[in-house]
């Protein structure tokens, strides 16, 4: 279900050419800082105690939200927030909670338990379809259940880099973005508002096309719901209804893909499709590649992708369903073309869609990117700007890139 780069050298080439990132979550708020109102906590299961990772919470009522990351930790910045405001805490899989945002201020850092939902296990389906008639429902609903209007977006995008046991490099963006219709492949355009990049220490670099969008390879794969549902590629897996769930009280189809007989590499990946309507609510892939071909980046310098791990999430504001988080992580080795086997390398990138804006104020793409230049001549100073932003929040990953990124520069001192 998920696609990975083709196992052949050209193929990824372009792939790894336009994978540039990683991304955490924020939400732009304007005004001082001193007018913000954050609001911070972490969600974790009822009886273990165990963090949740990426709980969908958001404004009941409005297009806001952000995902717990995956410690289950969450940061949301509101501009303002009315008495009966109040934020909606969903799980695939447990029981929703909404709670008053004026409880949350109240005990400042708040700790949010959610209690697991009953599962239905295989075989106790609570409707006849077929893991196959799931799969045509889905497809035939897609125009329906997703957004096909201009609509406007913000987001936070970053990526890392890490070589054998060190992170050495990392991109940071806030963006605005605008999508004149989600089905189509060419309809997004994007924008970075404000953009972070650490010093590239990198041993094993390859040359960079002009003009690379950092996001590109996570905006293609966001479009999962259409690709594999409608281009026949689902007809490549073994499908099964692995079992039912829920999800904010309605009943959900969990879906196994096995990718049939392959001498080059295994994919399993799951969707969970909402019952009532057929609408996509995630799908996540593991591939692993058997025999890695490799691949020359330049004179010395080879590598072969040896597998990935993609998520993607869709989330529902007035009736329609729009891409709200993905990551990626590409696994790699590197060899030298004289001495062999140097190391991995891995690429993670992630990206989170907090607000969407529907309708969309823009009448076009170039209406937007008219209005985006004129938006970003009146953006404050990068200090300014990132303080006022709802930065990612911090994660033993995001620790170690810091921590590791900060000793190199010391020792190039």
């Amino acid at each position: 279900m998920i696609t990975s780069p083709k196992n052949n050298p050209k193929g990824f080439i372009m792939t790894m050419l336009f994978l540039v990132t990683m991304f955490g979550y924020g939400y732009q708020v304007a005004g001082q800082e001193t007018n913000h109102i954050v609001i911070k906590g972490e969600v974790r299961d009822s009886v273990s105690r165990a963090p949740l990772a990426f709980v969908h919470i958001k404004v009941k009522g409005k297009s806001l939200g952000a995902p717990t990351n995956s410690e289950g930790k969450f940061a949301l910045y509101l501009k303002t927030a009315g008495a009966e405001d109040s934020l909606i805490i969903s799980h695939l899989g447990y029981v929703s909670k909404t709670v008053p945002v004026k409880t949350l201020l109240a005990k400042g850092f708040h700790s949010i338990l959610l209690r697991e939902n009953t599962i239905y296990l295989k075989g106790v389906v609570v409707q006849s379809l077929t893991a196959e008639g799931v799969v045509k429902a889905v497809a035939g609903r897609l125009k329906e259940n997703f957004s096909t209007g201009p609509v406007g977006l913000e987001g936070f995008y970053r990526n890392s880099y890490k070589e054998i046991d060190t992170y050495v490099r990392q991109f940071q963006a806030a963006f605005s973005g605008f999508d004149a219709n989600f089905l189509n492949r060419n309809g997004l355009t994007i924008g970075m508002l404000k953009k972070n990049i650490s010093r590239d220490y990198r041993k094993f670099k390859w040359k960079q096309v002009e003009g690379n969008v950092p996001w590109h390879y996570l905006w293609k794969i966001r479009r999962q719901h259409k690709y594999f549902f409608t281009s026949g590629q689902h007809q490549k897996y073994d499908v099964e209804i692995e079992e039912m769930t829920s999800f904010e009280g309605e009943d959900v189809y969990k879906l196994k893909f096995v990718l049939k007989d392959s001498s080059e590499r295994t994919t399993v990946s799951r969707a969970f499709i909402r019952a009532s309507d057929y609408a996509v609510l995630e799908i996540s892939g593991k591939t692993k590649i058997i025999s890695p071909r490799k691949f020359k980046l330049g004179d010395s310098l080879v590598m072969a992708y040896t597998g990935s791990n993609i998520v993607v999430k869709y989330s529902s504001y007035q009736g329609k369903m729009y891409h709200s988080y993905s990551s990626s992580l590409y696994q790699h080795e590197v060899y030298d073309g004289a001495s062999g086997l140097k190391g991995s390398f891995d690429m993670n990138e992630e990206m989170i869609i907090h607000e969407i804006k529907s309708p969309s104020t823009h009448k076009g793409k170039n209406d937007f990117k008219r209005a985006l230049k004129a938006r970003m001549l009146a953006l404050p100073p990068d200090s300014v700007f990132w303080k006022q932003y709802n930065r990612p929040v911090e994660t033993a990953l995001s620790k170690a890139v810091k921590r590791d990124l900060e000793a190199l520069e010391k020792s190039v001192k």
